[in-house]
C-alpha cells in the first residue's frame, strides 16, 4: 500500500475515514449511478433496484494476476468499507474461470468510439466479452451468476494509474455511470471523496431494494 499513499484515491479514502460525511445529494448520485444509470453497462439490469454484490456467502474472491495495483486497491476498499468485501487470490489471473468473483486481466482493456482500444486503460466486462456484461450477471438478491473481468492496461502497453485501477473496482462493485468525484467531468480525478461516500452508501443498502423515484 505504501507505494500508493500519494495517490488521490488513497488520500481521499483517508479523508473519508476521518470525516465520514455524506454529500447532501448522495442518494440521488447513487440512484443515478447504480439504480437507474443512463449509459453504463448496468442500465439494463434490475432498473430502479440496488445492484451490489451480496456478501452473505462470504467476501468476493479476486484473482489478482500478481498485480500490485489491484492488490492495493482491494486492501484500500476493504479498509474504507470496514469489512472484508474481497479476499485476494494471488497469481492466478485468467488461467482460471471461477463460478463468480473478479478476475484481473492485464493488457486487455477494451475501448469504445470515444476511447480506442490502443489507449483505453481500464474497463469491466464479462470474461468472454470485451465491453459488456452478460444479462444475467447478477440477480435481485445480489448473487452474481458469473465472474466479472477487471481489465487493466491497454494491449499497446498504456498502463493504468492506481487511481484508475480503484475506479474500475468501483464499477465492478456496482457503480455504473460516472459522477462528480468519479471521473466526471472529463479530466476530473478517477476517484475522489464522493466516490468513497457513494461506495459506502451502496454497501449500506440491501441488494434488490428499490430506489425512491
Amino acid at each position: 500500500m505504501s507505494d500508493f499513499r500519494t495517490s488521490v484515491a488513497f488520500r481521499s479514502a483517508e479523508r473519508w475515514l476521518n470525516e465520514k460525511r455524506f454529500p447532501d445529494d448522495i442518494d440521488a448520485i447513487l440512484s443515478r449511478s447504480n439504480g437507474s444509470p443512463n449509459q453504463s453497462n448496468l442500465r439494463d439490469f434490475l432498473p430502479g433496484r440496488v445492484k451490489r454484490w451480496a456478501l452473505d456467502e462470504g467476501p468476493i474472491p479476486v484473482f489478482l494476476a500478481n498485480d500490485a495495483r489491484a492488490g492495493a486497491a482491494v486492501a484500500l476498499i476493504n479498509k474504507v468499507l470496514e469489512r472484508s468485501v474481497f479476499y485476494a487470490v494471488p497469481g492466478l489471473g485468467r488461467a482460471v474461470a471461477p463460478r463468480a468473483g473478479l478476475v484481473v486481466s492485464l493488457g486487455t482493456a477494451a475501448g469504445s468510439s470515444k476511447r480506442p482500444h490502443e489507449i483505453c486503460i481500464g474497463n469491466v466486462s464479462g470474461l468472454t466479452d470485451e465491453t459488456g456484461w452478460d444479462e444475467d450477471t447478477v440477480d435481485e438478491q445480489g448473487h452474481f451468476q458469473r465472474p466479472l473481468c477487471v481489465r487493466i492496461d491497454s494491449s499497446a502497453g498504456h498502463q493504468a494509474t492506481f487511481d484508475q485501477v480503484v475506479h474500475e473496482f468501483g464499477h465492478a462493485l456496482g457503480l455504473g455511470d460516472h459522477f462528480p468525484g468519479f471521473a466526471e467531468p472529463d479530466g476530473a480525478p478517477a476517484v475522489d471523496y464522493a466516490f468513497w461516500a457513494a461506495l459506502v452508501r451502496l454497501y449500506q443498502l440491501s441488494p434488490g431494494d428499490e430506489y425512491a423515484a
